[in-house]
């Protein structure tokens, strides 16, 4: 097995993080959201 080049390696990663790092964003976002809405409500 022929080790990738480290541009290949590199593009792979990104490809696997943003993704996660999206729905992070996104599920801290909300979480910020409903936190927000039950302390008015309280």
């Amino acid at each position: 097995m022929g080790s990738p080049p480290l541009g290949d390696v590199g593009g792979t990663t990104a490809s696997r993080l943003l993704p996660i790092a999206g729905g992070v964003l996104i599920a801290a976002g909300g979480i910020g959201l409903y936190v927000l809405r039950r302390q008015s409500n309280a």
